[in-house]
């Protein structure tokens, strides 16, 4: 089982994902499958830009659930040091952007960036 935090798009986010390695060696193939939720603007309405005179537009990240699958590799040391990188998508599972006011060309770029989409993980740390 792995474990994570991070800031992204939806603001802070937090993961669970179940891993399978396929060999017993200290280098192995993995695949997992995990949840992740970003929390959100915590309720505050964020204002975004548009690209080319598109405009801004005002809107609300609600809470956002994900479902992620990965693949990758997964290195671990006899005296337990690790190393672990994976690619994958995550899929949003519910919609998680309200619009408040403004351009809604602008609002389909921030429904763009905070959906689904792929995703890249590197994490070193310590095996037990």
């Amino acid at each position: 089982m792995d474990a994570g935090a991070g800031l992204s798009a939806v603001g802070w986010k937090f993961g669970l994902r179940l891993r399978a390695n396929f060999l017993t060696g200290a280098w192995t193939p993995v695949v997992g499958a995990g949840l992740l939720y970003g929390l959100g603007s915590g309720g505050e309405e964020v204002e975004v830009q548009g690209s080319q005179g598109e405009g801004k537009a005002t809107a609300e990240i609600l809470g956002s659930p994900y479902l992620q699958l990965v693949t990758g590799a997964n290195y671990t040391s006899d005296g337990g040091f690790m190393f672990h990188a994976t690619a994958g998508y995550a899929v949003l599972l519910k919609s998680n952007v309200r619009y408040v006011a403004g351009s809604p060309v602008t609002f389909e770029t921030i429904k763009s960036a905070t959906g689904s989409g792929i995703v890249l993980s590197v994490a070193f740390g310590y095996a037990f």
